[in-house]
């Protein structure tokens, strides 16, 4: 199995969480974009829809791992597992990084949908000033 793509997505992850400087939603989107396409070449065997439902799917298994890791911080593992801060935000990162991939793969744009929620929720719950 080629891990490649993993070791891309560590990457990514490194430079959002250890860089100094904060990056900005449109560099993030750009990298997401340029992360897309190297998935998406290393898939070229696979049609559209196929690729679509694996990154899906890694969506299900990136919420089950930040799970795992919410549950351990909260000490609801079994005695002697670890954990540790460093791994529950990667773990987010994880599934927001997986999330914003299938988002980009069907043209969704997050900051406009983000944006449009958030008013919705602040609407709903007299949030606005």
């Amino acid at each position: 199995m080629n891990y490649s793509w993993l070791i891309f997505l560590i990457t990514i992850i490194k430079a959002l969480f250890y860089n100094k400087k904060k990056m900005e939603l449109k560099e993030l989107m750009t990298k997401i974009s340029k992360f897309n396409d190297y998935i998406n070449k290393s898939h070229e065997n696979r049609t559209e829809n196929e690729r679509l439902t694996l990154k899906t799917m890694k969506i299900w298994e990136e919420v089950w791992e930040f799970y795992n890791e919410v549950l351990g911080s909260l000490w609801f593992t079994r005695a002697g597992k670890q954990h540790s801060r460093e791994e529950l935000e990667n773990e987010c990162a994880d599934v927001i990084l997986s999330t914003l991939l299938v988002a980009s793969d069907l043209w969704i744009k997050i900051d406009e949908v983000l944006e449009k929620k958030l008013n919705k929720v602040f609407d709903r719950f007299n949030l606005n000033d």
